[in-house]
Order: C-alpha cells, then sequence, then structure tokens
C-alpha cells in the first residue's frame, strides 16, 4: 500500500523543479557503469501510432529469436493500470514526486519525464534487465539516454500513414472528452515536430494497422536492437508521412 499523500503544495513545487532541471539532467557515474553492457532502444512516435503495441509485438518475438529483448521496467507517480507490466512500479508501491526528487538529485536514475501538470516516468539501472531492452520513450528522454552510459542506444521513431492514422483517431474522438482531445493532438503536434527536427538521430520505422504491418515493423526493431541494422522506410518518405500527419492534426484541431 503507498503512504500518506503528499500536499499538493510539495508536488507542484517538486514537479516544477525537476521540470526545470530535466533538459540538463545527466545520470550518474555509478549508474551509468550498471548499464554500460547494455543496448537499449527507446520507441518513439506521438499518440495512436501503436508504441505500446510495438513494443509488446518485439518482446513477443522472444519465442522465435535468440537472444531475447527485454522490456524496460519504468517507475511512476501514478496508480497501478490494468496493462501495466509486471516490473512496472507505480504509487502503490510507495513511488511519490519526493521519490523522484531524491532519485534525481542522487543521479540515481538512467532518463525521467515530467508530463506537464501530471505524472513523472523514470526508470532505474535495473530496469534494464537484459543485454537488449526495449520500452516507450518520450522526447524529453532522448538526451538522457543518449548521455546514460549504454553500450549503444537506438531511438526508433513510429510513423503510420496519415489516412489511416486519422481514420483510427475520429474513431476515438467519440469517446473522449474535447479538451481532451486538443491535448492529445497537442501531444502528437510536439512529437512530430521533435522528429523533423531530429532526423538525423532517429530510426524511423513505418506501422501499418494490422497483423502484416506489426510483424514487419516488429521485425525491424528488432534487427536495430540487436544487428544495429537500419529499417527500410528511407528518411525521405518518413518526413512525407511526418508532414502529412502534421497537415491532419491541423486539420483536426479545427474541426
Amino acid at each position: 500500500m503507498s503512504t500518506e499523500a503528499e500536499p499538493t503544495f510539495l508536488i507542484n513545487e517538486i514537479r516544477y523543479q525537476l521540470e526545470l532541471h530535466e533538459p540538463n539532467y545527466e545520470a550518474g557515474d555509478l549508474t551509468g557503469d550498471e548499464i554500460s553492457r547494455q543496448v537499449f532502444t527507446g520507441i518513439l512516435g506521438g499518440i495512436n501510432v501503436g508504441k505500446t503495441h510495438l513494443t509488446d509485438a518485439v518482446v513477443k518475438l522472444n519465442e522465435f529469436y535468440k537472444p531475447p529483448i527485454l522490456p524496460m521496467d519504468t517507475h511512476t507517480t501514478r496508480g497501478d493500470k490494468d496493462e501495466d507490466p509486471p516490473g512496472f512500479k507505480t504509487a502503490n508501491d510507495d513511488i511519490n514526486f519526493t521519490w523522484f526528487r531524491d532519485r534525481v538529485n542522487e543521479g540515481a536514475l538512467v532518463n525521467y519525464s515530467v508530463i506537464k501538470g501530471g505524472h513523472i516516468y523514470g526508470t532505474m539501472p535495473e530496469g534494464f534487465r537484459g543485454k537488449y531492452n526495449i520500452g516507450p520513450l518520450l522526447p524529453s528522454s532522448v538526451r538522457q539516454i543518449e548521455n546514460a552510459g549504454f553500450e549503444r542506444a537506438n531511438f526508433a521513431y513510429i510513423v503510420t500513414p496519415a489516412i489511416m492514422w486519422r481514420r483510427f483517431v475520429e474513431n476515438s474522438r467519440q469517446t473522449m472528452q474535447a479538451d481532451l482531445f486538443q491535448m492529445r493532438l497537442d501531444e502528437m503536434h510536439d512529437s512530430l515536430i521533435f522528429a523533423d527536427e531530429n532526423r538525423d538521430k532517429l530510426k524511423f520505422i513505418e506501422n501499418i494497422y494490422g497483423p502484416e504491418g506489426t510483424a514487419k515493423a516488429a521485425k525491424e526493431i528488432r534487427d536495430i536492437t540487436i544487428e544495429n541494422i537500419n529499417p527500410s522506410l528511407s528518411v525521405e518518405k518518413a518526413m512525407q508521412d511526418i508532414y502529412e500527419l502534421l497537415e491532419a492534426v491541423d486539420e483536426l484541431a479545427l474541426h
């Protein structure tokens, strides 16, 4: 069970402090040493492009391929969700804002991200349990991961054809409050701009909705992680998808 709830003023103060420190955070030397022989692939992308689904699909390939790729174990200030992996540590495990403040001050985290006005997510060295590791990643953690000390770090950015993405998002819009929907669109916009501005450090994966598309994308992510092989999608085609997705985001925001 979680300990007594932190007062709101303390949560807001810590969140503000950690937001300011986030762009310059670097893991401590001891933390870096613990992951120095490990490989990590962060899965990035906007809303509804299939980051979590693809992560699960890559892990399931362990049934057919060796060596295994393991999902990273995350710490977060939010409560449990039914879909959380077994290694997730949440508020129900006494992970709170003070815990994150102390770990950041110690340089004990590999990376962390503060959701504006919301919760904090981060990873300890023991969250990377194998030689090869994978997990969804927020853009704000990319620089932290680059400097953390991994043997190799990859950043797979997921895109999908705009017409497919728009159809999927418009369906989910029916059950979402307008302000929340707009917030998710803003997140998508910011993610796409990040991809455009950081294309040199990203490996782009096109996820075509459906079993065949997922299988192809998952295999390419596995090849990136194990073999450091570039995916089949060219940067030029990825940029075309990104610009079309940006247009779709703008159009949805106007209606």
